[in-house]
């Protein structure tokens, strides 16, 4: 092959692993050309015949390539590991850090609005919902809704959550509804127990029952009363952590008493450090102890 210019020589000839070594050998031999063509300008020479000798002289590119190759194999090697490492990074990353990311995005762009999330739960239930309040745990908000018309047999609340995208709390954005029932016979349909990590759960879920790190998060809870009844007011009832069962009331932690009014509402309690909701008592307006049950007048499937 007749090579017509340095440019392609040189092409040929650095072709060789290692994109650094190829430029420094390049330089290096694209120099030593320049040099030997100015020595023979300067001895008379016509350019382009001096052109013509240069590359007569350099010999055979693939030649020099091999040359290049075996002076600089340890070079090349230490490159070719560099290569194999990077492609083992990238494989991690694909096997342990992609599906991570993967989640959070899926989860972000299947989040709604408030407005998305209400008209959602319409279309999915065909049925009209109030919306009863919302409650801001660490950064993330419940909003609960109840049914406008109520089953004869059992109390729902519809409860929407909002996300988390890289640790980062969105607020205004809720992934899809989630519901609970409870009987009819109670006017309190859940204790929502809050916690930083999760979405709501039932304060059925004691200590015992989490992973150690969970134990660690501060325990919150969300009493919904959704219509009036004998209660006013109720009193939480605290136990210590690890702690399965009492022997006696007075192992409980007494919580202040906290009226109940305006129903349907949401109030949110807050267990001391290291301790969680045991029971709840309540109390009417003459501080009797009661079981929560209709008012007088009211039913348990209107509001």
């Amino acid at each position: 092959m007749v090579y017509v210019s340095f440019e392609q020589f040189l092409e040929e000839a650095a072709f060789i692993p290692g994109r650094r070594l190829r430029k420094r050998i390049r330089k290096e031999l694209g120099d030593h050309m320049e040099d030997m063509l100015a020595d023979k300008i300067e001895a008379g020479t016509d350019e382009k015949e001096a052109k013509k000798q240069v590359l007569s002289e350099m010999g055979d590119p693939a030649v020099l390539r091999k040359a290049f190759i075996r002076a600089h194999i340890a070079e090349i090697r230490v490159t070719r590991l560099g290569i194999l490492l990077s492609l083992a990074v990238l494989c991690f990353c694909a096997l342990f850090l992609v599906p991570p990311v993967y989640d959070e995005l899926r989860t972000y762009h299947s989040s709604m609005s408030v407005e998305e999330a209400e008209q959602y739960l319409a279309e999915q239930t065909g049925e009209a919902f109030t919306f009863l309040g919302e409650v801001d745990y660490e950064g993330r908000i419940y909003r609960f809704y109840l049914p406008e018309k109520p089953s004869p047999y059992y109390r729902r609340l519809i409860y929407f959550s909002s996300i988390r995208f890289f640790g980062k709390n969105i607020p205004d954005r809720f992934f899809a509804f989630s519901e609970c029932r409870q009987s009819n016979a109670s006017p309190i349909v859940f204790n929502f127990f809050l916690q930083e990590h999760n979405a709501a759960y039932s304060a059925g879920i004691a200590p015992w029952q989490k992973t150690p790190e969970e134990r660690d998060l501060p325990c919150s809870y969300a009493y919904i009363f959704t219509y009036a009844s004998n209660a006013a007011c109720f009193q939480p009832m605290f136990l210590t952590n690890g702690q399965h069962s009492i022997t006696g009331k007075d192992e409980l932690t007494a919580g202040a008493k906290i009226p109940i009014k305006d129903t349907p509402c949401i109030i949110r309690v807050d267990a001391p450090e290291d301790m969680y909701l045991f029971c709840t008592e309540y109390y009417d307006a003459h501080g009797n102890a009661v079981e929560p049950a209709a008012a007088s007048g009211d039913s348990a499937v209107t509001n």
